[in-house]
C-alpha cells in the first residue's frame, strides 16, 4: 500500500462505525482517506467527525461515483477535505499526492484527470409502467424486503427491446420515479451505492423522496447481462430508520442483483414456452446449471428449458 511506503501504519475498516471505533482506539491518524458511500455510517457523517478532531488530519475523499466527488471537491472546504479522487488511481499518483499532503519533499501531485461527460454512461430515463409486471420478478423483491428485514425493495430492468420492467414491494411503482437520482449514480458508476440515513447526507437530503419522509436509507446494486452491461439495479429501501446493511449485507445485496442478471433473457416475456402447448411436457424440461440458479432464486417452470449463460461480471463492494 502507497501508505506504507510512506511510513503510516494502515488500518483499514469496514465501514464508518467501525471508523468511529478505531479513531476513539488509536486517536486522531495523520492522513485518513474516506470512501464516501459506506454502510451504517457515510463518508460525509465520518468527514464531520474527523473536522472535529485535534489535530485534524489530513483528509483524502475517494469515489467511484462523478457525481459525489464534484459535490465534495466544489465545497471541500466545508467538509475539510485536501484531496478528491476517483476509487481507483494509479500508485505512483497516490504516493505523491500522499506525500505532498504530509509535507514530503518529492514532485509536485498532479491530481488525476476526471473523464469527460461524453464518456459517462447516462441511465435510461425512467418510464413507468411501460412493461407489464412480472410475478416471478415482484416475488423476489417481496422476499427479499422481509428477509433483510425493510419496509421497501425495487428491481428495475432495462429490457432488450427498449421497455422498462419494474417491481417494488412496500413503494408504489408510481413512487419508483423518485428514486431517479440513486438510480442514476449505480447506473453510471456500474458500482453498488449505500446512503446509510439520506436526511443526515448533504447530497441526498433535499430530494423529494427524502423530504416527504418516504425514504431514509437507501442501498441498491447494479445488475449486469451475460455480456457484463450493466441492465439495471437491485435496491432495498428503509423509512422508519438508517439502512442496517452492513459491508456483508452489501455483498449479499450484489449477489441478489447476479441471480437476476442470470435470468435477464426470461424477464418481460422473452425466450418462454407457451404453458398451454400440449407439446412440451414438464417432465421434458431440461434444467441446465443455470437455469437451476434460476429456479432457486423463484424462477420455475416449463419457461426454463434453456440456460442463459452466465453473467460476465458481479459487482461487490
Amino acid at each position: 500500500m502507497a501508505a506504507e511506503e510512506l511510513g503510516l501504519r494502515p488500518v483499514r475498516v469496514e465501514d464508518g462505525e467501525q471508523a468511529l471505533v478505531t479513531l476513539g482506539r488509536w486517536g486522531p491518524p495523520k492522513l485518513a482517506v474516506v470512501e464516501l458511500s459506506m454502510p451504517l455510517l457515510d463518508g460525509f457523517g465520518l468527514l464531520e467527525r474527523l473536522r472535529s478532531l485535534a489535530p485534524r488530519p489530513r483528509i483524502v475523499a475517494v469515489s467511484p461515483f462523478r457525481s459525489l466527488r464534484g459535490f465534495v471537491a466544489y465545497s471541500a472546504s466545508r467538509f475539510g477535505v485536501d484531496v478528491v479522487l476517483p476509487r481507483v488511481t494509479a500508485k505512483s499518483s497516490l504516493l505523491r499526492i500522499q506525500g505532498s499532503l504530509l509535507g514530503r519533499k518529492n514532485e509536485p501531485a498532479e491530481l488525476p484527470r476526471e473523464p469527460s461527460k461524453t464518456r459517462v454512461r447516462a441511465a435510461r430515463p425512467f418510464e413507468p409502467g411501460i412493461a407489464p409486471p412480472d410475478a416471478r420478478l415482484g416475488w423476489f423483491v417481496d422476499k427479499l424486503a422481509r428477509e433483510i428485514g425493510v419496509e421497501g425493495a425495487m428491481a428495475r430492468v432495462e429490457l432488450d427491446d427498449g421497455r422498462t420492467l419494474v417491481a417494488t414491494s412496500g413503494l408504489d411503482t408510481r413512487d419508483a420515479r423518485k428514486l431517479e437520482p440513486f438510480y442514476r449514480l449505480v447506473m453510471e458508476a456500474s458500482e453498488p451505492l449505500i446512503v446509510p440515513d439520506a436526511p443526515k447526507n448533504p447530497y441526498f437530503h433535499e430530494e423529494p423522496i427524502v423530504r416527504a419522509g418516504q425514504l431514509r436509507g437507501y442501498a441498491g446494486c447494479p445488475l449486469f447481462d451475460s455480456a457484463g452491461r450493466p441492465r439495471g439495479s437491485l435496491s432495498v429501501l428503509s423509512t422508519a430508520a438508517p439502512m442496517p446493511l452492513d459491508l456483508a449485507g452489501l455483498t449479499e445485496l450484489s449477489s441478489r442483483a447476479a441471480q437476476i442478471g442470470q435470468v435477464l433473457s426470461y424477464l418481460g416475456g422473452g425466450r418462454t414456452v407457451p404453458r398451454d402447448d400440449s407439446s412440451v411436457k414438464e417432465s421434458s424440461v431440461r434444467l441446465t446449471p443455470a437455469a437451476k440458479a434460476a429456479e432457486q432464486a423463484g424462477w420455475s417452470g416449463p419457461g426454463f428449458d434453456e440456460a442463459p449463460t452466465e453473467p460476465g461480471s458481479s459487482v461487490g463492494s
